[in-house]
């Protein structure tokens, strides 16, 4: 019986150390795939990062080039506007001219 007792004292024993082994194993491996995700996130976050300030650059680019198209289409406007008042202005000089000469 004693025999038996040391015999399951031993079983126990090196269960018990068997099983701290695997929990130090476990708890490694639970720690190196911590460690890859984390590494993993944080490449998946810098690349994200950078793809969004790529594309707030090209944004900022169409932006400002669409502010400056439609900057140089109301100067064409007004441009045709003033050239339509001096040519109107002018006509009417002429015309007023014309006139003036016919009466004397």
């Amino acid at each position: 019986m004693e025999e038996n007792n040391i015999l399951l004292d031993g079983i126990l024993k090196q269960a018990e150390l068997d099983s701290h082994d695997i929990l130090q194993k476990a708890e490694k491996t639970i720690e190196e795939k911590t460690n890859a995700l984390e590494a993993g996130i944080s490449r998946i976050k810098s690349e994200m990062d950078s793809k969004i300030a790529a594309k707030l650059s090209e944004l900022e680019k169409r932006a400002d080039s669409a502010v400056k198209a439609e900057l140089r289409r109301q100067n064409l406007r007004n441009r045709k506007k003033v050239n339509s008042a001096v040519n109107k202005s002018f006509y009417e000089k002429i015309e007023e001219q014309i006139s003036t000469d016919q009466y004397n």
